[in-house]
């Protein structure tokens, strides 16, 4: 993970992400970092969160345009099916 720091996949995957989308990053320690950086980007809009907000469930009922996982993301068996619900629930932007 740390040795990947700095290669710009993660801005990469920022830039690439629907507007108004949820970026998971894989750590609650990593929030603060992923959200500098999207403001750098210019992608204030992105909702960051840590894989542990699939487990929360607050984001049921809700639509999303897009669901994008870091690339260090590594998920829970538990994680990765609130993952499967929740894409259920992305919506392309009208």
């Amino acid at each position: 993970m740390d040795e990947e720091r700095g290669t710009g996949r993660t801005a990469a995957l920022m830039r690439d992400t629907p507007r108004d989308a949820v970026f998971i990053v894989g750590f609650r320690n990593v929030v603060d970092y992923a959200r500098r950086l999207a403001e750098k980007l210019q992608r204030d809009d992105l909702k960051i969160v840590p894989a542990e907000w699939l487990e929360q469930r607050n984001w049921m009922g809700r639509e999303f345009t897009g669901i994008v996982l870091d690339h260090d993301v590594r998920l829970s068996d538990r994680q990765q099916t609130m993952l499967t619900i929740v894409m259920a629930q992305v919506r392309k932007p009208k």
